[in-house]
């Protein structure tokens, strides 16, 4: 309705000024006055299609437009965005045009949806997360066999959500979602399938995939169009290079590429842009190279390691990810890194 009352006025507008300017302008050429009216439309849509601020009713069902009165925030819903009854969205949401928004999500403050994005099942968004065009998120588990009711997406705070970026809800029988931390980065094209576990300040480059039940620890990277094996697990501070095929565990502070893939070495720069001690770098460096280029037995290597390094914190996050699941295939050095 408000829609169709903005066009009449728009016609009108438009009908008035072209009148004047063909009736006054003699010195202006037809073209002229064609032109000025369509300036007058231009300005007109602009009016139409900024940001109309909705108020929400109880359990977050839309209601009219309305002014925000002065000093008071509110949430600013875009007229053609579709908010179900029950969604709750918190102060200051910013939801853009051709939103859709399920009955069953939350919006935490400050966040931003910027347009045409999908928010279905029991999702969370934490507060000041942004979400760019055409995202998908807690849509069902991509898998056949589902029987279980989906578990959820649960997504932290101050997340970067780009174009085409796909989250799926979890799926085990105990109803545990799909959990992303704090402060990642999720670049065109990524997917998060369900049951994976993100950590904070994890970034995806463009077209990274995960498969089912994957973690990812904090601070680690995966480039371009790597693809992750369902149930891996990688590290935190690891770095797994572009159009890698993972199917083996990732230990902590690595980098990790090609076919295999290898172990290349340390994440040097990630443990100096964290402000990891020297003492802890010349440890760990020294434990990588026990535990993967030296000679003898590899479980007497990680016991000679775990013995060695029991006082060095982060030294023993790296053997307690390898002891933590036995079940698991390690990643390894094939090749003398230089």
């Amino acid at each position: 309705m408000e829609f169709g009352r903005a066009v009449g006025k728009l016609k009108q507008e438009i009908g008035k000024d072209a009148c004047l300017g063909l009736k006054t302008g003699r010195d202006l050429h037809e073209g002229a006055a064609v032109g000025h009216a369509a300036a007058v439309f231009s300005r007109a849509v602009d009016q139409l299609v900024r940001f109309p601020t909705v108020h929400l009713g109880r359990h977050g069902a839309r209601s009219r437009v309305a002014r925000v009165p002065a000093g008071k925030s509110v949430s600013r819903i875009h007229a053609t965005a579709i908010v179900a009854p029950g969604a709750r969205i918190a102060e200051d949401v910013e939801i853009g045009p051709f939103c859709r928004i399920g009955a069953e999500v939350e919006i935490e403050a400050g966040s931003v949806l910027m347009g045409n994005v999908l928010i279905e099942g029991r999702t969370r968004i934490g507060a000041g997360t942004r979400i760019h065009p055409f995202a998908s998120l807690g849509q069902p588990p991509q898998y056949a066999a589902l029987k279980a009711p989906p578990g959820g997406l649960q997504i932290g705070r101050n997340n970067i959500i780009y174009e085409y970026v796909t989250m799926n809800t979890g799926m085990s029988a105990e109803g545990k979602p799909t959990s992303v931390g704090d402060n990642g980065s999720f670049m065109p094209g990524a997917h998060v399938a369900h049951d994976c576990h993100i950590g904070d300040h994890v970034v995806m480059a463009t077209k990274a995939t995960l498969a089912g039940h994957v973690s990812i620890g904090d601070h680690a990277v995966i480039d371009s169009l790597t693809a992750i094996h369902q149930n891996s697990r990688i590290g935190k501070h690891a770095l797994i290079g572009a159009s890698t095929a993972v199917g083996k565990d990732i230990v902590p502070f690595a980098i990790a590429d090609g076919r295999g893939p290898q172990l290349r070495g340390l994440n040097i720069a990630s443990l100096r842009q964290w402000n990891f001690a020297q003492d802890d770098i010349r440890a760990l460096r020294d434990a990588y190279r026990e535990l993967f280029l030296g000679t003898g037995h590899y479980t007497a290597r990680l016991d000679k390691v775990a013995e060695r390094f029991r006082d060095v914190a982060v030294v023993m996050d790296l053997v307690d990810f390898i002891t933590a699941d036995a079940s698991r295939p390690i990643c390894t050095v094939t090749a003398v890194d230089e």
